[in-house]
């Protein structure tokens, strides 16, 4: 019984511009948490906390829950990125990944330092959508790979 061969580049389409270089996923996952460290670091330093504290004390006990509920979402999606980017992934998908999360982090810190909060709330949401974006992307794209 004769079986037909089988192409490489019919079941594996090549992919442009795809990272699956060890050496990139790991320059990835550096630069997703060396960049939302200094993010977090940056609004940290930027916020004033006090003048709120002091004005109403029960409005900031609820934003600083809700920032910590923010940083729980960032903390999860820092850890699926860096599962993210083990494996091969676009060059666009991964720069709106790693500013998404920037955003996110950054704007969670805000929120926490009680600082320019609608500001701090609109970059979180943002940075969120971006991230909720490319995965809807990535799982768009699943079969596509898999075949």
């Amino acid at each position: 019984m004769l079986v037909p061969a089988v192409h490489t580049e019919t079941v594996f389409p090549p992919q442009p511009a795809v990272l699956a270089c060890p050496l990139r996923t790991v320059r990835l996952r550096t630069a997703l948490l060396i960049g939302s460290v200094a993010m977090v670091v940056a609004a940290g330093w930027y916020g004033q906390p006090d003048l709120l504290l002091q004005a109403d004390p029960q409005l900031a006990l609820m934003l600083r829950g809700m920032a910590l509920i923010k940083a729980t979402m960032v903390l999860v999606a820092l850890a699926l990125l860096a599962w993210r980017f083990m494996h091969p992934i676009g060059r666009l998908q991964a720069a709106v990944y790693i500013g998404g999360a920037w955003l996110a982090a950054g704007g969670c810190m805000l929120i926490w330092q009680l600082t320019h909060i609608p500001a701090a709330a609109v970059a979180f949401h943002v940075g969120e959508f971006a991230f909720l974006l490319m995965a809807w992307r990535d799982w768009q794209d699943a079969p596509q790979r898999v075949k």
